[in-house]
């Protein structure tokens, strides 16, 4: 028994369909059967979130653990409607091309 009163195990297993659901819809970065996920919330127009895409510290965790990291970014608007607009565009370049996805995030806007 824990100290939360929930069964640990139950609660893993929710937590990895979960993950197993976002790696499903969204492109990840790194090894899809990696051991870690990384789910990062962002959104294009947050100055702050530009500038830890554009430093490259998911990339660089990743490289440094290879095949053990991958992470996946998922849209949290805070600057309204431009930002969603945005957002809905991100999604329809992950569809068609995955692999820009990721880059857009990089260079920023």
């Amino acid at each position: 028994e824990n100290a939360y009163n929930f069964d640990v195990v139950a609660w893993g297993d929710e937590i990895k369909s979960v993950v197993e659901d976002l790696l499903a819809s969204n492109p990840a970065r790194g090894d899809e059967n990696a051991r870690f996920t990384i789910i990062e919330y962002t959104e294009l127009l947050c100055p702050y979130c530009q500038r830890h895409s554009q430093a490259g510290t998911i990339n660089s965790t990743i490289e440094q653990f290879p095949g053990e990291i991958n992470s996946i970014s998922k849209s949290f608007i805070i600057h309204g409607e431009e930002a969603t607009k945005l957002s809905a565009a991100m999604e329809c370049v992950a569809e068609l091309n995955p692999s820009v996805y990721h880059q857009v995030f990089e260079k920023g806007v």
